[in-house]
């Protein structure tokens, strides 16, 4: 049974690490357009819709081919919105205005312009391998969370994880975390608190060298080296 796959690119005007950040540019395109193109360019055939409060985004969304049925209520464009709240709202629009009904939902970010079709797809592939209702991808931590400390308001460190601290990092457990890029879920799992948080949550591993999150200048920079350093400019 084809199931009907709804991707959704959250895009909101405000931010402020980088001011209007989703319209950045990598080569040339915006953001949001790198985000729309991966999207696109899956095998997996997909719904892509543009979730903004911006009249700006809407008409970058449109130039490359996304739809964009509402505009986002401004108590969900602030910095205390949650992606959840988000996705419900968009997920229940289409369900109630469109009759429109989403059996996978995916969570895409312009501010992971190194996400490609291919992790798009490979998170999907994921799904009907394993029957799994969330598949997000991941990159393998810097630092061993076993070296890691709190610090108490006096300044005081105390280790974060308690048991055998590895030595060398090569002696540590691998960790991951997510990075981003991708984060596919069915339907029913919006009607948790924590959607992603499911007992079955399987992965797709992606390189650390292109897990990036563009959250401030830095990451701005960053990214344009390893853009030019992946398209040999």
């Amino acid at each position: 049974m084809k199931s009907n796959i709804l991707a959704v690119i959250l895009a909101r005007e405000g931010s402020k690490g980088v001011p209007k950040k989703n319209l950045l540019k990598l080569g040339g395109i915006s953001l949001l357009g790198h985000a729309i193109s991966s999207a696109h360019q899956c095998k997996h055939k997909m719904r892509v819709i543009v979730s903004t409060e911006s009249d700006e985004i809407k008409a970058e969304a449109l130039k490359h081919n996304a739809n964009v049925p509402f505009k986002r209520p401004s108590n969900l464009a602030d910095d205390t919105s949650s992606t959840w709240e988000v996705m419900r709202h968009a997920v229940n629009w289409l369900e109630e205005n469109e009759n429109w009904l989403t059996d996978i939902l995916l969570v895409l970010q312009p501010t992971t312009p190194f996400r490609n079709s291919n992790h798009i797809d490979s998170a999907l592939e994921k799904m009907e391998e394993t029957g799994c209702s969330v598949c997000m991808t991941v990159k393998e931590t810097d630092y061993p969370p076993q070296w890691m400390y709190r610090r108490d308001k006096h300044g005081i460190l105390s280790p974060l994880l308690q048991g055998v601290r590895p030595k060398r990092r090569q002696d540590s457990m691998p960790i991951y975390q997510p990075n981003g890029m991708v984060y596919a879920l069915k339907r029913h799992r919006l009607d948790e608190d924590e959607p992603i948080l499911a007992d079955d949550a399987q992965s797709v591993i992606i390189n650390s060298d292109i897990s990036i999150n563009i959250d401030n200048p830095r990451d701005y920079d960053l990214a344009k080296l390893v853009w030019k350093k992946i398209n040999d400019l």
